[in-house]
């Protein structure tokens, strides 16, 4: 097994002589921080397809101090500290040098995979405004390399968020339209049942204002019919009366025709067939 790395232009041959060098390993960190000062054009495929071959390299080299350093590292830990100091710098801690060298891809690799998930069912046109000023917005971002293959992302992202947003305001329209279609049936049948109900109860209060009046005409009718019953039995008394005086008068008067024509002072003897009862109808009060 060879001992040796290579990080781009930086040779070092690892060894126990090597990390227990204070300043063999400062000068390694040193060129370890130096790559920063690369200049890598991302916008190359060719320069990034080098840029993360340091990724490679640094990892193949952090493998291989592990390997070194172990065995030793039972003897303190003062390699331990080395090796992990020299690793953490290289490429496995939070500030490491070849992530800072591979931000600008690896930031742009990451967005671009983010747009290549972009969830497309869009519920509603709020969501859709929202995402197309997303994405006209992610236009501007710094895509390096993978401009053209995001734009194209882009662009068909846009188109379809465009053609739901069609699809939705038209649903829309057509559910406005039905509720507005809804909205006159209810008030037309609100109406045509106040049209109705004031028919019914216009026809109703005729009907009754004609059941009064036939009423009142009947009450008319029976109180005149009434009078001119009463009228007829005060006639008919009246003339049963005159009729009765008659009879009675003549039944006197031909009572009286004896008495009167047989005696010589009728009068008297006329009251006194009066005081017998011989003349009917007549009696003496005493």
């Amino acid at each position: 097994m060879t001992n040796e790395i290579q990080i781009y232009n930086i040779k070092t041959t690892l060894n126990k002589d090597f990390i227990t060098s204070e300043q063999s390993v400062n000068n390694f960190l040193e060129d370890i921080n130096s790559l920063k000062d690369i200049v890598f054009d991302f916008n190359n495929a060719e320069d990034i397809k080098k840029a993360k071959e340091l990724k490679t390299q640094a990892n193949k080299s952090v493998k291989l101090l592990k390997e070194i350093c172990e065995p030793y590292e039972a003897e303190g830990k003062k390699i331990a500290n080395i090796r992990s100091k020299i690793s953490t710098t290289l490429s496995t801690g939070k500030d490491n040098v070849i992530d800072q060298i591979l931000k600008p891809i690896n930031d742009a690799e990451k967005k671009l995979k983010e747009i290549k998930h972009t969830d497309i069912t869009f519920p509603n046109i709020q969501v859709i405004d929202y995402k197309l000023k997303e994405f006209e917005e992610l236009y501007n971002f710094n895509w390096l390399a993978l401009k053209d293959e995001a734009i194209n992302i882009l662009n068909s992202l846009k188109e379809t968020a465009l053609l739901k947003k069609q699809t939705l305001q038209k649903e829309e329209e057509e559910r406005l339209k039905e509720e507005e279609r809804a909205r006159k049936e209810r008030e037309d049948a609100i109406r045509k049942e106040a049209e109705e109900k004031a028919r019914i109860e216009a026809d109703n209060r005729i009907k009754r204002e004609l059941e009064e009046k036939e009423r009142s005409l009947q009450l008319q009718k029976q109180q005149e019919e009434l009078q001119a019953g009463k009228l007829k039995e005060e006639e008919e008394r009246k003339a049963n009366n005159i009729e009765h005086k008659r009879k009675v008068h003549n039944e006197i008067f031909k009572a009286m025709i004896p008495v009167v024509m047989t005696a010589d002072g009728y009068l008297k003897d006329l009251i006194k067939a009066v005081a017998k009862g011989e003349i009917p109808h007549l009696y003496i009060k005493y």
